[in-house]
């Protein structure tokens, strides 16, 4: 290989990065030499990240102290139903908001807030319940379970799964968190 200025490589974006085996140069000031290190030995000394912008996560979990937080944007047709289950969680405070992050302020309507268990013994209790919204703990969603110009949340049926049935007349965006 040439001589070349590290800007003068040529790049590769992020998704092909292999992150096993693809290495990245890094200066190691202690010794005054560079050295290689692979993204996954690289991030396994981060302890903490901060940054005065926007961290996005496109999909999966994070875990803050312990804690699972999940959340994820579903869109629902009417009288249709959606299926969401969360890696290793079927219980937990769930927060569930009509509209998506491109929703302007206040057009976002809240839905439920509460404790939910959709495991074994599927549960519910109330914290906070918008209009035009009810729980259904005892009945497998199917589309057309609920009231007609309801939105329908249910913890019955599949043990480790969420339901979100749409009655409204309209499709809907939702916004779901699980903390």
């Amino acid at each position: 290989m040439t001589d070349k200025k590290i800007s003068e490589l040529t790049q590769i974006t992020g998704a092909d990065v292999d992150d096993d085996n693809d290495e990245i140069a890094i200066v190691d000031a202690s010794a005054s030499e560079t050295k290689s290190i692979t993204r996954t030995e690289l991030f396994k000394g981060v302890t903490g990240l901060t940054t005065n912008g926007i961290v996005e996560i496109a999909e999966g979990s994070v875990v803050l102290n312990g804690s699972t937080i999940s959340a994820v944007q579903v869109t629902v047709a009417d009288d249709a139903v959606t299926e969401l289950t969360f890696t290793n969680r079927r219980f937990g405070m769930l927060n569930v908001v009509e509209g998506s992050d491109n929703t302007p302020f206040p057009a976002t309507t809240g839905r439920f807030f509460g404790y939910v268990d959709f495991g074994n013994s599927p549960d519910s209790a109330t914290i906070s319940i918008g209009g035009g919204t009810e729980i259904d703990d005892t009945n497998t969603l199917t589309g057309t379970t609920g009231t007609d110009g309801k939105i329908t949340i249910g913890t019955a049926g599949t043990s480790g799964t969420l339901y979100i049935e749409n009655r409204s007349g309209n499709t809907q965006t939702f916004s779901v968190t699980l903390l």
